[in-house]
């Protein structure tokens, strides 16, 4: 039971931090000065090749995550990984269907 506690938690503070990043910018009363620390966390993301996925894919890993990416198009996952080297994240990426 325990198990899925956690589970349902990661889940909730996924949704939250998603619906942070796109109500965010259009509420600035609501925005504060402090960045999102997610540098103990590893969030794994299927379908980051592009899209809502990439995109979540760049804001966890700038928020400091340790960003897991799963797609089925190499390239495109290629590109998204390099691009979250170059700002200095912790990527890993696989190929899967």
């Amino acid at each position: 039971m325990y198990w899925l506690f956690e589970t349902g938690f990661g889940v909730l503070k996924l949704v939250a931090y998603t619906l942070w990043g796109v109500v965010g910018p259009f509420c600035p009363r609501l925005k504060k000065n402090t960045i999102l620390d997610l540098s103990a966390d590893v969030c794994v993301i299927t379908g980051a090749g592009r899209g809502l996925g990439r995109e979540l894919a760049l804001k966890f890993a700038s928020c400091g995550a340790t960003v897991v990416l799963w797609d089925i198009d190499e390239e495109n996952l290629k590109t998204v990984a390099d691009e979250i080297n170059a700002n200095r994240g912790d990527v890993y990426y696989y190929v899967c269907d």
